[in-house]
């Protein structure tokens, strides 16, 4: 009888080791998910502010007016060159193109799939 008691008391030490590891590794998931939980409720209040000044800064009144005047300076600095117009359309086109950043995303995507066309119909 007292083999199988000091066995059962082995089992029971093992069984209590492992429900403390076990609460252990429990509390401590249970703070990272805390930890993650205010990462995330600062980032989700932090982003949309952050992205609200980027927009607010790349498109001003300001910065349209100085874009504009830019733009302006650069047709007439052309034109006194003596550019015939078309050349010179076509590049206040591409620098304006160039220009606006979130357009561009856009504009490049389509570019690369229409030379990725012309470049399969030489094959």
């Amino acid at each position: 009888m007292s083999e199988f008691n000091d066995e059962e008391e082995i089992i029971n030490e093992d069984f209590e080791e492992d429900d403390e590891e076990f609460e252990e590794d429990v509390e401590e998931k249970m703070k990272d998910v805390g930890e993650l939980k205010e990462i995330l409720q600062a980032v989700s209040t932090e982003i949309p502010d952050l992205i609200k000044g980027i927009f607010g800064s790349l498109y001003s009144s300001e910065i349209a007016i100085e874009y504009g005047k830019g733009v302006g300076s650069l047709y007439k600095e052309l034109k006194n060159q003596g550019l015939p117009e078309e050349m010179i359309r076509k590049i206040i086109s591409d620098f304006t193109s160039n220009v606006n950043i979130l357009g561009n995303i856009k504009v490049n995507k389509d570019r690369s799939s229409k030379e990725l066309i012309s470049l399969n119909s030489l094959t």
